[in-house]
């Protein structure tokens, strides 16, 4: 899992939600263009940002967890 994909279902879910992309940073208490850094791999999301996105979309939470994996084994 890598972070780029992640982000693509957050962002996914956000539609589901009729979500603007500036709406879908808000309620996860970043900034579109922190949103966008992170997807393009320029940063690693914190503590914080997945705690949010466990928060706001809790069926993702099996994604964050293979992500999170990802990050032990490397």
């Amino acid at each position: 899992m890598t972070i780029h994909n992640l982000i693509e279902a957050v962002e996914a879910q956000g539609k589901e939600k009729r979500l603007t992309r500036t709406q879908l940073a808000a309620c996860l208490g970043i900034s579109e263009n922190y949103l966008y850094r992170i997807k393009a791999g320029d940063r690693r999301p914190g503590h914080k940002l997945l705690t949010a996105i466990r928060r706001e979309f809790p069926n993702l939470k099996p994604l964050i967890w293979e992500y999170e994996e990802s990050l032990i084994k490397n």
